[in-house]
């Protein structure tokens, strides 16, 4: 697998990526804003309009400390898919979501550090989300920590690759089993 498709890996299956088990009792409110906003962005194929509406109700799940809306919404920063693309944002969601244990953030945010695009570049940074994730069982991070650490294919691709070569947003509706 290619490393400009790793930042995608939340792309195939964002609902099965993402549990749904927010532990605060803010968390669970945001549940029903978090479940219409990955049933639209399931639905949105290539419709702007529609991952933007998407984009808008993962924020509020987001705000609320909803792990995996926060997860979502910074893959989405990262891509551009409902939002303007902004690393720095993406970064921001992110790291909630990595803190609270969501791998596709971990594996995200290491990209990041790894990169230093949204954030400053910081190789410890990086290697302690990837191995965060791997440890979870993240397959693309476990390949992400050798390729950072051995460098044998070079560093991790910038999001701005990785979203170039994103699967075709249609394909999220195949796979999110709605």
């Amino acid at each position: 697998m290619s490393m400009s498709l790793l930042l995608c890996s939340l792309v195939l299956n964002p609902v099965q990526a993402l549990p749904a088990e927010p532990p605060a009792s803010t968390a669970r409110a945001a549940l029903p804003d978090y479940d219409h906003g990955i049933r639209l962005l399931c639905r949105a194929g290539g419709r702007r309009a529609v991952q933007a509406e998407a984009a808008r109700w993962l924020r509020q799940a987001a705000q609320q400390g909803h792990a995996g809306a926060q997860s979502v919404l910074g893959w989405m920063y990262l891509t551009g898919i409902g939002v303007t693309r902004d690393d720095t944002a993406a970064a921001r969601w992110l790291q909630p979501s990595a803190a609270a244990g969501h791998t596709a953030a971990q594996n995200n945010l290491g990209l990041l550090y790894a990169t230093g695009q949204g954030v400053a570049h910081s190789h410890a940074r990086a290697e302690a989300w990837f191995r965060a994730a791997a440890s979870q069982g993240s397959a693309e991070a476990a390949r992400n920590l050798h390729v950072l650490i051995h460098g044998d294919e070079g560093a991790p691709a910038p999001p701005a690759q990785a979203a170039a070569t994103a699967p075709d947003p249609r394909l999220l509706a195949a796979n999110c089993g709605i």
